[in-house]
């Protein structure tokens, strides 16, 4: 009984069975060529959706906070130069002094989140055409 419930599937048109029937005809060249097909066009989807993930979002981003931070040094050099012509509130020296250093400081780091967020531009700048020139190799 067991084999005429196979030939009954085997004569159908179960498409499971079609399906498998179909997959087992193929030669090792039809399926890899199958694979290479899916990669690239599932490569060249997934790089351009980081090229415009860079070129819309991350990038802009970075300049926005760019702006902010170049904005945070003119904010620091104008404090600066107040603090350096101010007397402190107790009229010490150490104070004074201690004022002058924590404006400095503040000026430092400000420039450094400059040239920090300036590095990380040319990051994205250079990832950006790194995934343009992979995505011209994949589009051959």
């Amino acid at each position: 009984m067991a084999t005429k419930k196979v030939t009954l599937v085997a004569k159908s048109q179960n498409p499971f069975l079609l399906n498998a029937l179909a997959e087992s005809n193929k030669t090792e060249k039809d399926v890899l060529t199958e694979k290479v097909q899916e990669f690239l066009s599932n490569a060249i989807i997934d790089c351009k959706q980081q090229i415009a993930e860079r070129e819309i979002s991350i990038r802009p981003r970075k300049l926005l906070e760019l702006q902010k931070a170049e904005n945070e040094v003119e904010k620091a050099n104008k404090n600066y130069l107040k603090v350096k012509t101010s007397i402190p509130s107790n009229g010490h020296f150490q104070t004074y002094f201690n004022n002058l250093t924590a404006a400095e400081v503040t000026i430092s780091e400000s420039n450094y989140t400059i040239d920090c967020l300036i590095d990380q531009l040319r990051v994205i700048d250079l990832e950006i055409l790194k995934l343009n020139r992979v995505l011209a190799d994949l589009s051959i």
